[in-house]
């Protein structure tokens, strides 16, 4: 799997891509990168990070930090990375789901509220009739016991046609740290 160009911003690797070479790396390497997760990046997740190594672990462990953030790529650009371009994560969302169909992706939906999920599917089965929403789940806003984390991951991975397992249990903690940082 060739991995995409990156360059440390306050010690935090930021791609130095655009959203044409993200979605062809993730269409080329879909079964190789699945179970992973991607952090997109701005300026104030990339000064959190630098104050706070825990989340930088949490950024850094990423499969890829995309530049969401203009002023991320316009620092690329000044460290000599003139491809450099802002990914934006609405921008790459859509054009993931605009591919989801022709490219077999599917979808799986963790957070937020029932109705926040429910209004989400409906818009999206709306936009994209063919997408692949293959669950959602929205956890207790409090900290999981370690069962139910298991139970979580059971379910997930258990999902009917997958071939192989979404997350393991680092990869969920890391993806939920993330989250809980982040706001």
């Amino acid at each position: 799997m060739n991995r995409i160009q990156e360059t440390s911003i306050l010690g935090v690797n930021i791609a130095v891509t655009n959203i044409d070479e993200i979605l062809k790396f993730l269409s080329e390497n879909m079964k190789e990168v699945s179970g992973n997760y991607i952090c997109v990046s701005n300026v104030h997740t990339t000064v959190l990070s630098y104050e706070d190594s825990d989340y930088k672990k949490v950024q850094n462990n990423a499969l890829l930090r995309l530049p969401d953030g203009a002023p991320l790529s316009s620092v690329a650009r000044k460290k000599g990375f003139n491809e450099a371009k802002r990914v934006t994560g609405p921008d790459l969302m859509q054009k993931i789901f605009e591919s989801s169909d022709s490219n077999g992706y599917r979808h799986y939906f963790y957070g937020s509220t029932e109705e926040t999920l429910k209004k989400l599917r409906d818009k999206l089965q709306e936009k994209y009739p063919n997408i692949n929403i293959v669950g959602m789940y929205s956890p207790p806003f409090r900290t999981l016991t370690e069962e139910e984390d298991n139970e979580i991951i059971k379910n997930i991975n258990n999902i009917e046609k997958m071939q192989k397992p979404l997350y393991s249990k680092k990869r969920l903690f890391d993806l939920l740290e993330a989250v809980q940082m982040a706001f």
